[in-house]
């Protein structure tokens, strides 16, 4: 018999002590996703952060996106904090790492274009 539905493991990287930052470590990521292919499981959901609203960091989303794509992980990206910034010129060009993501979240609803200081107001509901 098939199982359809088996445990879900999350794995939250918190070990940041090494690097004294909180740089997403792609290496790790690739390492673990491999083991868990190896030990049977089937990783098939990865959450990244486009803009962090407590640190403000972008994650590698293009080299996350390209061990996730050999193994058949979906991406979903959270950009409720940054993401609005993608409207501007000047950062478009951070856009070219989204394009093999599954699902895009981001809040446009707190954009304050008569404020340019408020451009990325901080905001906890997220619109899909």
């Amino acid at each position: 018999t098939e199982q359809i539905v088996g445990s879900v493991r999350c794995v939250q990287e918190t070990d940041h002590k090494e690097r004294n930052s909180f740089e997403f470590d792609v290496k790790a990521y690739e390492n673990q996703v491999e083991q868990d292919v190896q030990d049977g499981l089937i990783p098939f959901w990865f959450g990244a952060s486009f803009g962090t609203t407590s640190t403000g960091i972008i994650e590698p989303i293009a080299d996350i996106c390209a061990i996730s794509k050999k193994h058949g992980v979906f991406v979903t990206v959270d950009a409720a904090y940054a993401g609005s910034a993608l409207i501007c010129d000047e950062y478009k060009h951070l856009a070219e790492q989204l394009k093999d993501i599954g699902f895009f979240v981001v809040n446009l609803s707190l954009i304050h274009i008569s404020e340019p200081t408020r451009l990325l107001s901080i905001s906890y509901a997220v619109f899909c």
